[in-house]
């Protein structure tokens, strides 16, 4: 293994790296990747600004991004975060991306978010955990619904795409609510 800091069953979750910047460059400027993120990427993106932002995230105080190996081949196939931490009021904003379209729709995303609020709230002590989704990415949705997150609002047409408006969800979990490990 490459450095695993979180080891799951099926993945495990590791430091970013700036070799990592050729995976999510190619990623990010791919608009079916894209397509179903919560920030949705506009413009391209190169190696020097995806440089910078691995080291800006791990500059930060407020953030912590790790990458996700999938064991049986120690492929890097996306990331995940917490963004947003705040130790005042033990929040975090979650944000996850798997960009290798191999591992799309094989259950991964759910250990991970698993694996990372299991991270946050019993390592970081966070209480509560956040995120924004599209509302008609129905994949992620379940994968957060799967993963113990309730629906807490709707930001009505929040971003323009495909020349419509669209909606978009914010869901969030309590310590509480977490779910038993599997």
């Amino acid at each position: 293994m490459d450095n695993p800091f979180i080891i799951g069953k099926n993945v495990y979750l590791r430091p970013l790296e700036l070799e990592d910047s050729a995976c999510y460059v190619k990623w990010l400027n791919d608009g079916e990747i894209t397509r179903s993120l919560a920030y949705m990427r506009r413009f391209p993106i190169n190696m020097v600004r995806e440089k910078e932002f691995i080291q800006e995230k791990y500059k930060s105080t407020n953030d912590i991004i790790l990458g996700i190996v999938f064991k049986p081949d120690n492929n890097l196939i996306g990331s995940i975060g917490l963004h947003e931490i705040n130790p005042v009021n033990r929040t975090a904003v979650l944000g996850i991306l798997i960009g290798d379209k191999n591992y799309h729709n094989k259950g991964l995303g759910t250990e991970v978010v698993k694996l990372m609020l299991n991270y946050g709230f019993n390592t970081l002590n966070l209480h509560r955990i956040s995120l924004e989704v599209n509302a008609d990415n129905t994949g992620a949705i379940r994968c957060y619904e799967k993963s113990g997150f309730k629906l807490e609002g709707r930001l009505r047409e929040d971003y323009y795409f495909d020349g419509k408006y669209k909606d978009k969800l914010i869901m969030g979990i309590l310590k509480s609510e977490q779910p038993v490990s599997d």
